[in-house]
């Protein structure tokens, strides 16, 4: 069944991962005696695709290109397969009552003389240059054109460019000539990963989520068709679309219904026995063969596998079966009723007990199993619950959790299923869940377990959080368990942490530190990496998460009081505060995946952020942008808080580069939140807001927003990120205070990145141009470009003023070659020393105003001037930069937004 012809062809998506392939055609067409390649794989992997930029090629030499389909329907008439051909070279083949007397006669016509070895072509070819024939899906050739094809690779005037597909039988002449040494193998292979994410993020020509690459990579396999038809349905149905600059996943990922019909009519023809037993392995895969067979007959099984309908593979006691692709498994499932799966996940649970005792990675199946086919034992479903949770597998502990809290009533569910849904930001639910289990609470610990998630989801409340203190405070000093005790504290910690307070969070965790293996132990553990680096004891912080990784890795028990990622996060905010970038992004990316593979947004998210933080550290804006929006989308679906991040990130990297539009927008989307008591990242999220009012030409607010912002930092004990928005200052102009304040600093604040840092607050208050050069080195050295390059601009003004003119000319080329790695950005301290250095600070406001189109008279009323003082600003602005009005401003403002 075709797709309809609305559908995107082939054609039109760009050919991704087969350079390999194509250097290997390329080689063998250059080849005067090979007569042609065999193109193999699996259907749908793309070799027709492939096989059509031979005629690229070929175009390119200038040699002729024809192109045949071989089908089981031409296959019922001779030759009928090579009538383009025919056509092609204007030749009339034999008609005959006999296949072979028609072969001879077509076959003299196409090769006239004969003559072998690439030599003078028949009658049929122009000149001596090769014919390059096409022939796709080879395999349904019939005799007597698999025999012109035979002779016309010996002839050696054509080269045969076939494709193969695996699985299927070959006729008779095609083996031989596949193994003809004439003819070169090509294996074309599914695409890996990679090139599905490639692939894909050029197709939609955006950013795309990395939970939907995931998802696209594994349903699909790496095959290009089911590719196409899995994005075109998500497309068609709205499961996929672009929000707020990046496609993303809204529903579940389905086969299209051309997909799904290709599919059914691949498992058309199956007997009753072999449907049940392919149903069996798409609810249970990977499944033991030992069960299966047991379940259905061995017969039955090695008949699905020569049909290419299930694989097989090595597993830890014997072989693991699974179906062929993915694909066939959400068609098989999707047939399913009810009823039908239910008997079906009963008889594998069944089976799987029978067996014998359920090892480790049995239990949690055969609970799903149990789950799906009706319920079954509260405890076991408890256990289960726990691994789901182990594994990140949130939404499946959530289903688990409830069956054991609802059927079983076990308050420990109870307190499982509150934390599987607080990932999911739902704390209303939280609440619900944890005040039904309150009574039931008949010890210390289920008693500060309680405590503990009723005053996390009460926290995220607006205007709740001195509650939730409360409410920790309260069960402290009812519970008499010292570990209990300890626990509420280090929740306590968590909180503080949450508002910002990385002082106070210190301050309470570090008694807990002091004893090692317990919950309060691991989540202090992980609070205090995260407060260390914000507050600037970068050093101390990458130790603290290394100790605190090796400890965790011991405690199995206690797994669920924090899951590895979570350190992962304070090693990488540690690392990217002490500018070891390229090292706090590798261990980013890593969590990322993680999370991305085991369908985790929150941990997605967090690291999304990290990576975006990282990335604008870095200069890479552009790149920053798009993970600052991915973070945005997956908190805002989730209802949580942490969306400010991604839009504060967003206006940081807009402002930056000079989008007013996208600095703006992202600025509204900040003031439409609602109040939030986390504010963990609010320094930040306030440095958006100052680069953001620097693109709409307001330096006065940037300044103002910046230093309040420090003073925040200030008083929250985040001395990195206050050492973060005093930086900014000196790179917007207010140099001497800044600077000064930067100093101050010296010894607080410790990493290679505020080595650089105040290196450049030096620079900038002695105007010594060699501490700027000292102060780009270290900013290159941490990968920091962006920063690199202002600080060598920056050198270039101070040696300019001091009359360095070669230091000059060398510093600005410097900065120029650094900032073209920046992905386009435009920040005042990039602007060329005769623009922006002679200006002063109200000159600069005007002028930023005046080239983002406002007239006089709009300008003195934001600044409370006189239309008359404006003027005369103007005119001084206009001789300094050396323009003769204001269409000249843009130009010479590197600080001007886009237009």
């Amino acid at each position: 069944m075709p797709p309809p012809a609305a559908r995107a062809s082939a054609r039109t998506w760009p050919l991704v991962g087969r350079d390999g392939e194509l250097s290997a055609l390329s080689a063998a067409m250059d080849d005067a005696g090979c007569g042609g390649v065999a193109l193999a794989g699996a259907a749908g992997v793309g070799k027709t695709r492939l096989a059509r930029e031979v005629a690229e090629l070929a175009l390119l030499r200038g040699l002729v290109t024809v192109a045949v389909r071989a089908s089981k329907s031409a296959a019922d008439v001779p030759l009928m397969a090579l009538s383009p051909l025919f056509a092609e070279l204007a030749i009339e083949p034999a008609t005959t009552e006999s296949p072979g007397w028609a072969a001879a006669a077509a076959i003299a016509r196409l090769t006239g003389s004969g003559r072998r070895g690439g030599g003078q072509a028949g009658s049929g070819r122009a000149g001596n240059k090769r014919l390059v024939l096409l022939v796709d899906d080879v395999q349904e050739l019939d005799d007597a054109s698999m025999s012109v094809l035979g002779h016309l690779v010996e002839d050696g005037g054509t080269f045969v460019v076939m494709t193969v597909r695996h699985g299927e039988t070959l006729p008779r002449g095609l083996h031989d000539l596949l193994t003809d040494e004439r003819i070169v193998r090509i294996e074309v292979e599914p695409l890996d990963a990679s090139m599905v994410r490639a692939l894909v993020g050029a197709v939609l020509g955006g950013p795309v989520d990395g939970a939907a690459l995931q998802a696209l990579a594994r349903q699909s396999s790496g095959n290009v068709l089911f590719l196409r038809e899995l994005l075109q349905g998500a497309l068609e149905s709205g499961a996929l679309a672009s929000h707020r600059g990046i496609w993303r996943l809204k529903g579940s990922l389905a086969a299209s219904p051309w997909l799904r019909d290709l599919i059914d009519e691949r498992l058309r023809g199956l007997s009753r026995k072999e449907r049940e037993a392919l149903e069996l392995v798409a609810l249970g895969e990977p499944l033991e063969l030992g069960v299966l067979v047991t379940l259905a007959s061995v017969e039955v099984v090695e008949s699905l596998e020569q049909k290419g309908l299930l694989d097989a593979s090595a597993g830890r006691s014997g072989p693991d079966v699974r179906l062929a692709h993915p694909l066939y498994g959400e068609v098989v499932r999707a047939h399913l009723s009810a009823l039908r799966r239910a008997r079906l996940c009963r008889s594998l649970a069944d089976m799987t007990e029978a067996a014998g005792p359920l090892r480790a990675r049995d239990v949690l199946r055969v609970a799903v199993w149990r789950l799906d086919g009706g319920g079954g034992n509260a405890e076991v479903m408890l256990q289960a619950a726990k691994m789901a949770y182990r594994d990140e597998d949130y939404a499946l502990a959530i289903r688990l959790a409830e069956s054991a809290w609802e059927d079983g009533g076990l308050v420990e569910a109870a307190i499982l299923l509150a934390e599987a849904i607080d990932v999911h930001g739902r704390s209303a639910d939280v609440e619900r869940v944890l005040r039904a289990a309150l009574p039931l609470a008949g010890n210390d610990v289920d008693r500060t377990a309680i405590a503990n998630g009723l005053a996390s989801a009460v926290f995220y409340s607006p205007d709740r959080a001195e509650e939730a203190d409360r409410l920790l405070l309260e069960t402290s000093a009812a519970v008499t368990d010292p570990a209990s005790r300890r626990s509420l504290q280090a929740q306590r910690a968590g909180h503080f942490l949450r508002t910002g307070h990385v002082a106070r969070t210190i301050e309470i965790d570090s008694p807990l530190l002091e004893l090692e293996g317990d919950a309060a132990f691991m989540q202090a553990s992980r609070d205090v990496g995260v407060a260390l680096a914000l507050a600037g004891r970068t050093a101390e912080a990458i130790g603290h998460t290394e100790a605190a990784l090796a400890a965790r890795r011991h405690l199995e028990e206690v797994d669920r009081a924090s899951a590895a990622a979570v350190y992962l996060v304070a090693r990488a905010v540690a690392l990217a505060e002490a500018g070891r970038l390229s090292e706090a992004i590798a261990t980013a990316e890593a969590g990322y995946s993680a999370s991305v593979v085991r369908g985790n947004p929150h941990g997605q998210a967090w690291f999304a952020v990290i990576l975006a933080s990282t990335r604008a550290t870095q200069g890479r804006l552009a790149m920053a942008d798009h993970l600052f929006r991915e973070a945005a989308t997956l908190y805002e679906a989730r209802g949580h808080p942490g969306a400010r991040w991604g839009f504060g990130g967003i206006a940081l990297t807009a402002g930056q580069l000079g989008d007013r539009a996208g600095a703006t927008a992202a600025v509204a989307e900040l003031d439409l939140l609602a109040p939030t008591t986390l504010r963990l990242m609010d320094i930040h999220v306030e440095r958006g807001r100052a680069w953001a009012a620097l693109a709409a030409g307001d330096l006065a607010a940037a300044r103002a927003i910046l230093w309040a912002a420090v003073e925040l930092a200030a008083g929250w004990g985040q001395h990195a990120s206050m050492s973060a928005a005093l930086h900014d200052l000196v790179r917007l102009g207010d140099s001497q205070a800044a600077a000064r304040r930067l100093e101050g600093l010296a010894g607080v604040v410790d990493g290679d990145l505020m080595v650089a840092r105040l290196r450049l607050a030096r620079a900038v208050r002695t105007g010594d141009p060699a501490l700027a050069e000292g102060a780009a080195d270290g900013f290159e050295a941490c990968g920091a470009l962006l920063y690199a390059a202002e600080a060598a601009s920056i050198e270039q003004r101070l040696a300019i003023d001091a009359r360095l003119h070669r230091r000059a000319t060398a510093a600005a080329a410097r900065s120029q070659r650094l900032a073209r790695k920046c992905e386009g950005a435009r920040t005042p301290a990039l602007a060329a020393p005769g623009a922006q250095s002679d200006l002063s600070a109200r000159e600069h406001e005007v002028a930023l105003l005046a080239a983002d189109g406002l007239t006089s008279r709009q300008i003195a009323e934001r600044l409370f001037l006189s239309a008359r003082t404006v003027d005369n600003h103007l005119q001084r602005i206009y001789l300094k930069l050396g323009i003769s009005g204001r269409s000249g401003l843009p130009e010479r403002l590197t600080a001007a937004p886009n237009r």
